[in-house]
């Protein structure tokens, strides 16, 4: 597995977090932010608490490739 840039802010690279999607620059794995998110987490309080290390617009980002995701993986399931 090689380096996958999926857009501006996130990222997949076998050397960091053994490939699981990560923030660019950063070890905050993205299924952990998604995970605040859907806990009610206001971005706001998940930016601090991650010290400014991730923007709001990395967190939407996150939020659209989840949403694209999930919505292929749906019509690839009615495709069957």
């Amino acid at each position: 597995m090689k380096r996958t840039k999926h857009g501006l802010h996130i990222v997949s690279d076998p050397e960091i977090c053994h490939g699981v999607p990560t923030f660019i620059g950063t070890r905050i794995m993205v299924n952990r932010v998604l995970e605040m998110i859907a806990a009610g987490i206001p971005w706001e309080e998940i930016i601090a608490e991650h010290d400014g290390a991730i923007s709001r617009a990395a967190i939407a980002e996150a939020v659209r490739l989840a949403s694209r995701s999930l919505s292929e993986k749906t019509a690839a399931r009615r495709a069957v």
